[in-house]
């Protein structure tokens, strides 16, 4: 009985065996030593697996150009300027994650690899691409396009004109530090938690405020329009005498 349990044990071993010893073989001879990526691989969430060197490349660089024909908005209370992303040198800044995808089980002693791949094609492994833009050119076009925005203090106004009282609107001062934002702006794309879509960008700004507003000379207008028909009556009754 004892030699019939150890002869049932034995050829379940070497069937566990053999079954290890194909699928070793299987991933070894469809897998290891090829010209390409492993299955399982991506690179920013996009699949690269069975592509070679060239083809992946190719890939992550159109979805570079892509993501640099994004924009930044900035703004400036109720004001808006655009420009792409292009326009202030993004770039990848890991491109040699494409190398990195590409090596991925190519080394180490061939047991090593073959677990490697298996595992890799089971649970996938991912590279994210990391982006920067030149510095100096984004403070140059956040100077060009963020112009606009600036404006100097100027007080309400009031003046007579064909007999009646015309007030102009007050405007408030505004100061920007362009490099401080740029600088702030630059940030915003080495940051991991960017989505590489477009961004609306708030800009800091210095408000100096009008000191006479129109609300305070409408009060004066009404005031000084009820003293004009005041007078227009005293020399109406005047006349009359």
């Amino acid at each position: 009985m004892k030699k019939r349990v150890g002869i049932i044990i034995l050829v379940l071993l070497l069937l566990i065996l053999a079954g290890g010893g194909a699928a070793f073989y299987y991933y070894y001879s469809k897998y290891i030593n090829i010209d390409a990526i492993y299955p399982g691989m991506t690179i920013q969430g996009m699949s690269v697996g069975g592509m070679t060197q060239e083809e992946a490349k190719a890939k992550v660089q159109e979805y570079i150009d892509k993501v640099s024909q994004e924009t930044v908005t900035l703004q400036v209370k109720k004001k808006e300027s655009t420009f792409a992303l292009s326009d202030i040198g993004l770039k990848c800044t890991n491109m040699d994650v494409v190398e990195k995808a590409y090596d991925f089980g190519k080394t180490g002693n061939v047991f090593k690899r073959v677990i490697e791949v298996r595992k890799l094609e089971k649970e996938g492994m991912d590279f994210p691409l990391t982006f920067s833009v030149d510095k100096a050119e984004t403070r140059k076009v956040v100077k060009k396009k963020a112009k606009k925005f600036l404006a100097k203090k100027k007080d309400a106004t009031i003046t007579r004109k064909d007999g009646k009282f015309v007030i102009t609107k007050q405007v408030d001062g505004v100061d920007i530090d362009f490099e401080a934002n740029a600088d702030k702006l630059t940030e915003v794309f080495s940051k991991k938690d960017w989505d590489h879509k477009s961004v609306v960008f708030p800009m800091d700004y210095t408000l100096d405020k009008a000191k006479h507003t129109k609300k305070e000379l409408s009060a004066i207008k009404d005031v000084l329009g009820h003293l004009q028909h005041l007078m227009q009556a005293l020399l109406l009754e005047d006349a009359l005498m």
